[in-house]
């Protein structure tokens, strides 16, 4: 099976859960936890 983007890194996040891996054990750099700005398309402020 092939996946793309956010849903490949989804699928390899939580299979090194599984193998007991954290995200920090696999970090290269300070880059590497930069949080990325999703915009939703139904978000409405109250």
């Amino acid at each position: 099976m092939r996946m793309d983007n956010d849903m490949a890194e989804l699928i390899q996040h939580e299979y090194d859960h599984l193998d007991g891996i954290l995200a920090t054990m696999r970090a290269i750099g300070n880059k590497s936890f930069v949080m990325k700005k999703h915009r939703c398309l139904n978000y409405r402020p109250v």
